[in-house]
């Protein structure tokens, strides 16, 4: 059996990201056995318990507790009056603060390095000296380095090419919760992409360590204290130990559950009862644990199970960051950059975590706190053909209660559906601690309500732009223009916000969206440089049926997509965005990886334009295959900017009988709660038989299954036969079971051809002449023919040169099958060639087996020169000896 491998993904209707489905900073939900305790978006004085813990081998130094624990306090009592100041008394809550006898800081079972997890994105712990001890522990005596490619049994290296640099190392002695000074190396270790560093640590004399903390610098940074961050720790065994570091820091936690666990635990006799709270917050004693929501989930403490809402966060961490994760809690979403995770505007606490208010819209669509909804000044684009819209409105700042009539808490102008700006105001009110350093600012941001499927992540809030008083307008797209045009002196103050929307025609990019069956889109497909000739002209490309062409595994192709602007207006700057999924499967199983974005281009109204990505795959195996649009300011529409492909060619050879046709299908679970998922086919015909693995699987929150699926064809079906089949998921979305995702396996009752009388030689050579002796340069010949006969089939012939680099030459075989090309061997040394069929309904795709040529260098001399050179010898030698004989006679 021939696969011929093209596409299958999933089908996620429109459940990311908003329907039920808020963004998390990280820990599963799970289904408990008790009453759900979680905050509510309104309510006044909800309890909340903030549980304060260090690990055993990091403790607080007793000098710096009472620092530290008003330092803290002031945290919580920030947090506790933000939100009934930004939430217009909608929502505030009534906090115990937990600690152990004495204000000392609960102690965890485990290690801190125990809880964490390795991650690129974020600083690691740092290094403070007034925690460390000059003796007992003892420091190493010694630390040295090694730095190299990973050998044999060695970790994969995380140092990419943007790390590669000059990195300090230094190493500690820890015992009972004390920490030595440091040993650091002699001189900076300089790492190169790909390579691991190898620490050898020598102990000291004194047996004082229980294990060592290893230290590093960041890249290019100098050797001094402060620059010093903890990497890890490495057990102590014997005299001399090793550690290994592959370029890792740590960000987050690897155990979410447990130290939320270890901590109410730690707590639990000091509590009367955890179900008395709506939330638990855990502080840990640590600098570089960011911190993560999650919704409420089963914990036992104790043997007692609760299911309640959980934080956890570092101490060092601001209190904009109690404001950020409890914004998860009610069903926020993160509005940072989602590749960075920098902020892009700091104009909302869900945006990298600041003192800043939740944005109107979310506090108006996503919390409903707006108490006076006529207050937010609602604008909609005047229709074709009518006058613009053009007033001047009052905007007072969003922290204040709106009351009258003439002022509005916002400007909400309509853009598409689901897709409006918001202008609101901003100031830093005399008694509040949210926006401070905010000074009568006026600012804009696109707010979508819904995405659609798409590719993630997304954010909700968008073109965040800030307006002093006098500001330049400012036109969010060509057809709306905002100016900030003057303040009014209070009490309240307010500002003049100039608004002009224009009635013109407005754009709308389209690509035709996958149907599910067959789960592809026609403006989509793959074009291969080994088939229909070559690579397709970007600007006449025709959408090829199906998906295209076959991918051709280890070498560049290309994935096209029809962008059509279907709206009156141009379409200016349209990006479009591709990702591949492989493997893919039922319900988004696989790794998405995104390709390189092709450049943006105009798109006159009512016209088409293509754009390609480059895509090399490394494995043949079935991939999904997504499109996007991004976002054009004042389209018409966002719901027609995203399709995807998912179709999968399989041969079945051999007739009488034909073979079985087996693939593993993977079936994912994307969703925050186990889900059972029951399997469905549709599509067999008489005599087809169909073998699922499993019927139904049940999966964990965010896990898969490979389920293995045979088709089997009757023993007598004609050849050609094509069979479209249906695969596809049912699980429960809200209270209805409904198809989640799917693939199309298409089966085709086909042999592979036969490539017979394959031979490359010389041009002009005789047949059956040696080609292994010519001169680099010549013209070869390669000629074959297909059996059956293919008749004006096209075979494409990929000639490799001695170094490795592929081209492609097409011939067409006559009405005998017969075939040939030539090519010119430009370079000396071995060159390969085998030919190529892309296959059809009747014949599977084939590939021959290579043809080897060894081409010589230029410049050697034909043999019949050689011989030449020998008779004029000879002939020299004779003469000589012959006047030498006469010499002799004489």
């Amino acid at each position: 059996m021939a696969a011929k491998h093209y596409l299958s993904c999933f089908l996620f209707l429109a459940l990311f990201p908003s329907a039920g489905l808020p963004a998390y900073d990280g820990g599963p939900a799970d289904l408990g056995p008790t009453d759900v305790h979680e905050v509510s978006i309104t309510g006044l004085n909800q309890p909340i318990l903030v549980i304060y813990v260090q690990a055993n081998d990091y403790p607080i130094l007793a000098a710096g507790l009472v620092a530290r624990n008003n330092s803290e306090n002031q945290k919580v009592d920030d947090f506790s009056q933000w939100f009934p100041e930004t939430s217009w008394n909608e929502l505030s809550f009534d906090v115990t603060k937990q600690r152990a006898a004495g204000g000392n800081w609960y102690v965890l079972p485990e290690g801190i390095l125990d809880y964490a997890s390795p991650s690129l994105l974020w600083s690691m712990e740092f290094r403070d000296a007034a925690e460390a001890s000059a003796a007992n522990p003892t420091p190493p005596a010694s630390v040295t380095v090694s730095v190299g490619v990973p050998g044999a049994g060695d970790p994969v290296s995380d140092f990419d090419a943007t790390e590669a640099g000059d990195y300090w190392y230094a190493v500690s002695g820890f015992r009972n919760g004390t920490e030595s000074t440091l040993t650091r190396i002699a001189a900076a270790a300089t790492v190169a992409e790909n390579e691991i560093v190898k620490l050898t640590i020598t102990k000291a004399a004194a047996d004082d360590v229980d294990r060592y903390i290893v230290y590093r610098t960041r890249k290019d940074f100098p050797n001094t204290l402060g620059n010093y961050f903890r990497i890890g720790y490495a057990a102590v065994t014997a005299a001399t130990d090793e550690y290994v570091d592959t370029g890792t820091a740590l960000a987050l936690l690897a155990n979410h559950r447990k130290l939320l666990t270890d901590a109410m635990t730690a707590a639990d006799a000091d509590v009367a009862d955890f179900e008395n709270y709506n939330g638990v917050i855990v502080i840990l004693h640590s600098s570089f644990l960011r911190g993560q929501a999650a919704q409420a989930a089963t914990y036992t403490v104790n043997g007692t199970s609760f299911m309640i809402q959980t934080i956890n966060q570092s101490f060092v961490t601001p209190f904009g960051r109690f404001t950020h994760e409890m914004g998860h809690w009610i069903a926020l979403p993160d509005q940072y950059d989602p590749v960075t995770a920098a902020g892009r505007g700091y104009w909302t606490t869900m945006d990298a975590s600041n003192d800043r208010q939740y944005a109107t819209w979310e506090k108006e669509f996503k919390l409903g706190w707006i108490s006076n909804p006529a207050n937010v000044k609602y604008l909609e684009r005047p229709g074709p053909g009518l006058a613009d819209f053009d007033d001047t409105f009052k905007v007072v700042p969003t922290a204040i209660e709106e009351t009258a009539a003439d002022t509005y808490t916002a400007i909400k102008i309509k853009s598409a559906e689901s897709v409006h700006y918001y202008v609101e105001g901003r100031d830093a009110i005399a008694g509040n601690i949210s926006d401070a350093g905010a000074d009568n600012k006026v600012v804009v941001m696109e707010a979508v309500d819904v995405w659609p499927p798409g590719i993630y992540p997304k954010r909700n809030l968008n073109q965040q732009q800030v307006l002093n008083d006098g500001s330049p307008t400012y036109s969010p797209d060509p057809t709306v223009e905002i100016t900030y045009a003057g303040i009014n002196a209070g009490p309240p103050t307010s500002y003049n916000v100039h608004v002009k929307i224009k009635a013109q025609e407005r754009p709308d990019p389209r690509i035709t969206p996958w149907n599910a069956p067959p789960w592809e889109s026609t403006d989509i497909w793959i074009d291969s440089a080994r088939e229909g000739g070559g690579w397709d002209d970007p600007a006449t490309a025709a959408a090829k049926p199906s998906n295209g062409e076959a991918a051709w595994v280890d070498h560049v192709n290309r994935v096209y997509a029809k962008i059509s602007n279907v709206g009156p207006g141009d379409a200016t700057g349209v990006t479009v965005r591709f990702r591949v999924n492989t493997p893919g499967g039922i319900g988004g199983s696989g790794q998405f990886v995104d390709l390189t974005t092709p450049p943006a281009q105009n798109i006159p109204a009512g016209d088409s334009r293509n754009f390609f990505a480059e895509w090399t795959p490394t494995v043949g195996a079935h991939t999904c295959i997504k499109v996007e649009i991004e976002h054009v300011p004042g389209e018409e529409s966002i719901y027609n900017n995203f399709a995807q492909e998912n179709v999968n060619h399989f041969y079945s050879g051999s007739a009488s009988p034909w073979q079985p046709v087996a693939f593993p299908v993977r079936v994912a679970n994307p969703f925050p709660e186990s889900r059972r998922v029951d399997l469905e086919i549709r599509g067999l015909q008489a005599g087809w038989k169909a073998q699922v693995g499993n019927k139904w699987v049940e999966l964990e929150p965010k896990t898969f299954k490979t389920v293995n699926v045979t088709i089997t064809p009757p023993p007598d079906a004609d050849r050609c036969t094509r069979l479209e089949l249906d695969l596809y998921g049912l699980t429960r979305i809200d209270d209805f079971i409904q198809v989640y995702g799917g693939m199309n396996p298409i089966i085709h009752l086909a042999n592979p051809i036969e490539f017979q009388k394959m031979s490359i030689r010389p041009q002009g050579k005789d047949p059956d002449s040696k080609p292994s002796r010519t001169k680099a340069g010549r013209l070869y010949r390669i000629s074959g023919a297909t059996s059956p006969v293919l008749k004006q089939a096209e075979i494409a012939v990929i000639v490799s040169n001695p170094a490795g680099q592929d081209e492609v030459h097409f011939t067409t075989s006559n009405d005998n099958g017969v075939f040939q090309t030539t090519f010119p061997a430009n370079d000396p040394g071995t060159w390969t060639a085998y030919t190529y069929y892309a296959g059809d309904d009747c014949n599977a795709p084939t590939e021959s087996t290579p043809l080897v040529v060894e081409v010589p260098a230029p410049g050697g001399v034909p043999w019949w020169c050689c011989f030449l050179v020998i008779i004029l010898l000879l002939f020299i030698l004779a003469l000589l000896l012959r006047n030498y004989r006469k010499y002799q006679a004489g």
